[in-house]
C-alpha cells in the first residue's frame, strides 16, 4: 500500500486534509505543513539528464510535463552543483 510522505521532511505521519480544485491536500502531523498530493520533479535528475544525457530543455519539459521556463528555473541551480570524481 502506498502512503503519502511529507515533501518537507520525508515524514510519513501525513493525513488527508480536504481538497483544492479536486486535488487531494495533505497535512504533515510532524511539521504542520500542508501540501498537495502528486508527483514532484527530481531536480537533480533533470540536471543530470541535461548535463550527461545531453537532452535539450524542450525535451526535458515534455518528459516531465512542465513548461520550458520551469526547466530553466531548475537548471539555474546547476551553478551550485559540483561533480565529485
Amino acid at each position: 500500500m502506498w502512503h503519502q510522505k511529507c515533501f518537507s521532511r520525508g515524514a510519513s505521519h501525513v493525513v488527508k486534509n480536504g481538497q483544492r480544485e479536486q486535488i487531494q491536500q495533505y497535512k504533515c502531523r510532524d511539521c504542520g505543513r500542508q501540501f498537495l498530493g502528486g508527483k514532484r520533479r527530481n531536480k537533480q535528475q533533470i540536471i543530470t539528464d541535461y548535463m550527461e544525457g545531453k537532452q535539450p530543455r524542450k525535451q526535458l519539459a515534455e518528459k516531465n510535463v512542465v513548461s520550458i521556463r520551469t526547466i530553466e528555473r531548475d537548471l539555474e541551480g546547476m551553478r551550485y552543483v559540483q561533480k565529485v570524481l
